[in-house]
């Protein structure tokens, strides 16, 4: 009976040990690196929904202030004070803020939904 055992492997264990451990070093990476793309998606989509309702909040106001013009020259039409061109006009506006209205809540509602889906 004969037993064998290399004393000299040419640095093969040492090579492997380092190869895993450069291994582990790149996936701790990996992960440093995930966990920073989810930080940056929270912090994005929280500025992206508070950004979408500040400027809703501003599209509000205004609205409310066209409508209220709007208001004062169906008034002034009624009175004789201006003409239906004006009236027009108003109702143009009204209607165009009602659009962007509508469009700013869209965004608000995508935003909200791309926050909860990074937060979970």
């Amino acid at each position: 009976m004969a037993l064998r055992q290399n004393l000299f492997d040419g640095f093969e264990t040492k090579n492997r040990v380092e190869a895993a451990q450069a291994r582990m070093a790149s996936y701790e990476s990996n992960i440093v690196d995930v966990q920073e793309r989810l930080v940056f998606r929270v912090a994005s989509s929280y500025v992206d929904v508070m950004r979408s309702r500040e400027a809703l909040d501003l599209l509000k106001e205004q609205q409310a202030s066209m409508t209220s013009y709007h208001e004062r020259i169906v008034a002034m039409v009624e009175e004789g004070l201006a003409d239906e061109t004006e009236q027009q006009q108003a109702e143009d506006v009204v209607m165009i803020m009602k659009a962007l209205v509508n469009d700013y809540e869209g965004s608000l509602r995508k935003a909200e939904s791309e926050f909860a889906e990074v937060t979970g």
